[in-house]
């Protein structure tokens, strides 16, 4: 067995959520894997939790990211080709290995990735359990390799000693919710990954389908999309433009419900993800000029001027978070109603050009 073993794993293309960049990152060193990025990376979901009404919303890609069937069945880790995902529970680690790290080193000397839940006592010095992305480790200096949001939410690369990291993985059962089932369900996973080649070639029907849903805000997936909660949590959903709406409605209540607004309240990931949104739409018809050989040059300067907006909208809300002054707040609300204009005007061109 090899004592240093580094899976290969590209940059982040993602500000906002960590499974994407897990993803993304694990398939785009596959040849063709960034026209099945380029092609899936369209739709949107938003997620309010009914049994919260004060807590933000949650905006991420559709279909999701997240590598379980506890909350999402409709999600890319079992759609792409380009990955093969095994799940474990964690109590099965504990009693077939010796320690966490054997485990480690055993299945990532196999190729595998290793999506897992660690307290963060350590890491990020908070007392509460998160997942971090194994890729890889060096057994001479007793070290692992791992990726995370931890930065203040920037994508990092870190180490940790393998004593540090066995104890994290166990310190973790004493954060993992036992009062949420749904979360103890999705943290008690682990999730072992292993990309695979495949040949993948862009799909213009299925891009401008992707586009129809997002505008008619249409989840897309038939019968998928309804299989969406356990009996544990109800959560209400929405897709495609109507992120637009939720947004809008999570910034009336700062304007207007008294007492609404303190740090946990305040969740900036709402706008990064729009940024997220916009960059990859940019990038998607770069691409397609580049790649798909479609003429869209004209399309570049709206789609940069979405990126701006939604670039604004963000420091906007970062400044909010500083100063609680509303009438960032307000700025923000027309900025949204423009940007979504904009959206609309970008890609209803853009279907009429690609098909």
């Amino acid at each position: 067995m090899e004592n240093r073993f580094t899976l290969q794993f590209h940059e982040p293309q993602f500000k906002t959520w960590s499974s994407d960049n897990f993803f993304i990152s694990t398939i785009l060193p596959k040849e063709t894997a960034y026209h099945w990025y380029m092609n899936f990376y369209v739709n949107t979901l938003g997620v309010v939790k009914t049994e919260d009404d004060n807590a933000p919303p949650s905006v991420l890609f559709h279909p999701s990211c997240i590598p379980t069937t506890s909350q999402f069945l409709c999600n890319v880790w079992d759609l792409c080709p380009f990955v093969d995902k095994n799940t474990l529970n964690r109590e099965i680690v504990k009693t077939s290995y010796p320690t966490f790290c054997d485990f480690v080193t055993d299945f990532v000397s196999q190729g595998y990735f290793i999506d897992a839940t660690f307290s963060q006592t350590k890491i990020r010095g908070r007392n509460y359990s998160h997942k971090a992305y194994i890729t890889g480790f060096d057994r001479d200096l007793q070290e692992v390799y791992l990726a995370d949001h931890i930065d203040n939410g920037r994508f990092q690369h870190f180490t940790m000693r393998f004593d540090d990291l066995n104890h994290a993985f166990l310190e973790a059962d004493e954060f993992i919710p036992l009062f949420d089932k749904d979360h103890q369900m999705e943290e008690n996973s682990i999730y072992l990954i292993k990309p695979k080649d495949f040949h993948y070639e862009f799909d213009c029907g299925l891009f401008s389908q992707f586009l129809k849903d997002y505008l008619n805000s249409d989840p897309g997936t038939g019968f998928l999309a309804k299989i969406r909660n356990t009996p544990f949590r109800k959560d209400a959903f929405c897709y495609g433009l109507e992120i637009y709406d939720i947004i809008e409605a999570y910034l009336d209540k700062i304007l207007y419900k008294p007492n609404y607004i303190n740090e946990n309240r305040i969740d900036d990931r709402i706008f990064t993800f729009l940024y997220d949104h916009k960059l990859t739409m940019q990038k998607r018809i770069q691409y397609l000029i580049e790649e798909q050989n479609f003429k869209l040059e004209p399309l570049l300067a709206p789609a940069g001027e979405c990126v701006d907006y939604a670039t604004m909208c963000f420091n906007l809300y970062l400044k909010f978070g500083f100063t609680y002054r509303k009438e960032n707040v307000e700025r923000i609300k027309n900025l949204l109603l423009g940007l979504k204009q904009m959206d609309i005007s970008l890609c209803t061109e853009l279907i009429e050009r690609v098909s």
